[in-house]
């Protein structure tokens, strides 16, 4: 079994709702409060509660570090990403597909294609100086809400992928990616 596959198996047993996901499936918890969509990704729904897996690349965890958490309420799925980065640029960005619908969230909050429900926000530590390639940069964070409506027909559970690539300082494109079954109820 792949290193991806362990992950994935042993996180689904977190935070599961009262019944048993599809078999393979990540459960996706209820938020046990209302969520702040600042971009932090901060309390314990985050931080102990949350669905939670690493973006791998090659043969482990991707390199610079990603990982992608989701939680839920009754109307909405809420996929926080973190991106490890020491050279944050404009063009930095997650691509986020969630049962139909395909996304690109940038560094700066842009979702493309805007979709009608779709919340963004976006965290950058004060030290993070995006475009500016002579000083080290740390980390960045995004929130996305996305409406369960706009998911499509998911009958209790949405396919998933998540990728992120990044050039750090030496100039080398490194990629990794996440996919899935999310399991909704």
């Amino acid at each position: 079994m792949t290193a991806r596959l362990l992950v994935v198996a042993a996180l689904s047993a977190i935070g599961c709702a009262h019944h048993e996901p599809a078999a393979g499936a990540l459960a996706v918890p209820i938020a046990t409060r209302a969520l702040t969509v600042d971009g932090a990704q901060e309390g314990p729904d985050w931080n102990q509660r949350a669905a939670r897996v690493v973006l791998a690349g090659g043969d482990g965890p991707a390199r610079p570090f990603s990982d992608a958490r989701f939680l839920r309420d009754d109307g909405a799925l809420y996929v926080g990403l973190y991106a490890a980065d020491e050279d944050v640029r404009s063009s930095d960005a997650f691509d986020v597909d969630l049962g139909e619908l395909a996304l690109r969230v940038d560094v700066r909050g842009r979702v493309t294609p805007a979709v009608p429900g779709v919340k963004v926000a976006i965290d950058v530590d004060e030290e993070t100086t995006i475009d500016r390639p002579d000083d080290f940069d740390e980390e960045w964070k995004v929130v996305l809400v996305v409406p369960q409506a706009a998911l499509g027909p998911h009958d209790g559970g949405t396919t998933a992928h998540v990728a992120r690539c990044d050039t750090p300082k030496d100039g080398v494109t490194r990629c990794g990616a996440w996919s899935g079954r999310l399991a909704l109820e």
